[in-house]
């Protein structure tokens, strides 16, 4: 995302810039690989509180952990290779043992 945006939530949102929206995002960490070859693992997500209700089903629904990380202000934490990532305990637990 463009700068001062440190992820694509917050840019998108401040974008559009429609009040009557909800935002959030999962999927952010997770490879191609992983959805082909259906090797269920958990998926950070974060947003608003309308927004991850709706995304945490349709992760569920596609067989994934939806693993919550907060509000949309939390959405830079999962930007990949963003300068402030961070790995919720519990997907550092999936990458050490595999469940």
């Amino acid at each position: 995302p463009p700068p001062p945006h440190d992820s694509a939530l917050t840019f998108h949102a401040e974008y559009l810039g429609d009040p009557s929206t909800s935002w959030a995002c999962a999927y952010k960490s997770i490879m191609w690989t992983s959805i082909e070859q259906y090797r269920l693992q958990p998926t950070e997500i974060c947003g608003d509180q309308r927004a991850t209700a709706v995304l945490s089903q349709l992760v569920r629904a596609h067989g994934f952990e939806p693993v919550d990380c907060g509000s949309r202000d939390r959405a830079p934490l999962l930007e990949p290779r963003g300068p402030r990532r961070q790995k919720h305990p519990r997907i550092a637990q999936y990458d050490q043992t595999g469940k």
